[in-house]
């Protein structure tokens, strides 16, 4: 017993209790939304979640929990993806994706809900299944 006492004690707090568990990897989920989230509204929404959850884990002295970290910026917006992957498409039709995420420094899961938004809204037209499609301006 003496020795589960005295290890205990260097176990951190969030592992221990599963309720700070749970809200230590809410944290980093809603981090993570943050980062991929689009939409002014839903950013605000998140940050208060952020500084709730921070918050809590702080008064229940879980280290690490940080109230001025904040997730990384996001490098451009989806419009201007958009607006560089129809121009690219215009420029160079019947290309893969594969070959337009290289030509504009990207992956293709990266450009993929731009190029989704483009073939909606009827600018971009394809040709072609799976990793052999091809991608033409209208």
């Amino acid at each position: 017993m003496w020795v589960i006492e005295r290890f205990a004690g260097r176990i951190p707090k969030a592992k221990r209790d599963p309720s700070l568990r749970h809200m230590t990897a809410a944290l980093k989920s809603v981090d993570k939304a943050m980062a991929e989230s689009d939409d002014n509204a839903t950013r605000k929404a998140l940050e208060e979640v952020r500084a709730t959850l921070t918050a809590t884990l702080a008064l229940n002295g879980v280290v690490g929990a940080k109230a001025t970290a904040a997730p990384r910026a996001r490098r451009t917006s989806s419009e201007d993806v958009g607006d560089r992957l129809l121009a690219y498409v215009k420029a160079h039709p019947g290309q893969r994706g594969e070959e337009i995420a290289a030509a504009l420094a990207t992956d293709t899961y990266s450009m993929r809900p731009s190029m989704k938004r483009l073939i909606e809204a009827r600018e971009v037209r394809t040709e072609g299944k799976n990793r052999g499609m091809r991608y033409f301006a209208r």
